[in-house]
């Protein structure tokens, strides 16, 4: 059966376009067995933005200071533009709480491969989308684009010389005021495809401290039984500056929690390897650079159980952020994920 809120009347245009944005969004891992994460300072958030947080005025909704950015965190609304062109997002962080959204998808195309667009078609700087993100960051949340994905290539497959890469690149970040780019390789490889990525990501990151901005890199990878697959962990060793791994988890409910089960073991396996293509030092885990995304195939697929399990699990492990894609969750499965991680 599919969660829902029995004899729940039909709610207003706000609560409409909440459940539809999330309908390509996700939720996250919770309360799944491991050990609490080892105890140390969380990277910083987002500080309080509104009148009321600041002042305790109730003024909600009016900008006092920008957000000081470092990357996703939380619960992550995950919003496909061409499904959604009309976005909504500021309705969806008045009802949910919800601060940060990721944006999908930058892609290239065969008219000029170096020009990333929004599925391949829509300019970058199309008003929709900029007007949506001004919102979004006078509310105290913000965005992040992904590159890449199910609907075409990211820049760094077509564009053919690293300038032209860093380029593109350094377009995405001025045009939408980036903190943090997303990247979904998808089996877009190849060494020479991965280098050349890694330098133009380098010079950005090099930009950006010299100037005083955050810019952090994130790459989407698909979550197998073995952890990464070994394609992946060679992308991550060769990637430079890649600050957090995003887990895309396919997620099917089975008999007795044994999906969860599975998936925990899995993540552990995956935690590893991202350590070990980070370099990070013996004893220091990488649970604070994994993001987690269960990928649903019908509404059904998450039921109100596991969300509060996957959001007890997420705040265990203290990962980075949870997110869901696919289909959406039930509108009660998704304020538990929503405040998973506040």
């Amino acid at each position: 059966m599919r969660e829902r809120l029995p004899g729940t009347p039909p709610r207003p245009v706000v609560a409409l376009a909440f459940m539809l944005l999330f309908a390509a969004t996700g939720a996250v891992l919770a309360v799944l067995p491991g050990p609490r994460a080892t105890a140390g300072p969380r990277p910083a958030g987002l500080p309080a933005t509104s009148a009321t947080e600041v002042t305790g005025m109730e003024r909600p909704r009016r900008l006092v200071v920008q957000p000081i950015r470092t990357g996703p965190e939380g619960f992550v609304v995950f919003v496909d533009t061409a499904r959604y062109p009309g976005l909504g997002l500021s309705a969806v962080m008045r009802r949910s709480g919800a601060r940060w959204f990721a944006l999908g998808h930058l892609t290239t195309g065969e008219s000029d491969r170096c020009l990333p667009r929004w599925g391949g078609a829509r300019d970058l700087d199309d008003t929709s989308v900029t007007s949506a993100l001004a919102q979004v960051r006078a509310l105290g949340g913000d965005v992040a684009p992904a590159l890449g994905g199910p609907t075409g290539p990211e820049p760094a497959v077509t564009c053919p010389d690293e300038a032209g890469l860093t380029a593109a690149y350094r377009r995405v970040v001025d045009t939408l005021d980036a903190a943090h780019l997303d990247f979904e390789i998808g089996g877009d490889g190849g060494e020479k495809i991965a280098a050349r990525r890694a330098r133009a990501l380098t010079t950005l990151k090099r930009e950006a401290a010299g100037e005083g901005r955050p810019l952090t890199v994130g790459f989407s990878l698909r979550l197998t039984a073995t952890g990464l697959s070994a394609a992946d962990q060679r992308l991550l060793a060769a990637s430079g500056p890649v600050d957090t791994v995003n887990l895309l988890v396919p997620f099917r409910p089975l008999p007795d929690g044994a999906h969860l089960r599975a998936l925990a073991a899995s993540i552990r396996l995956a935690q590893a390897q991202i350590a070990t293509a980070f370099g990070l030092p013996a004893g220091e885990d990488a649970w604070r650079r994994i993001g987690l995304t269960p990928v649903l195939r019908e509404t059904a697929d998450l039921g109100l159980l596991d969300a509060r399990k996957l959001a007890g699990y997420a705040r265990r492990r203290d990962l980075a952020w949870l997110s869901v894609r696919g289909a959406r969750p039930a509108l009660d499965v998704a304020k538990v994920l929503v405040h998973a991680l506040r």
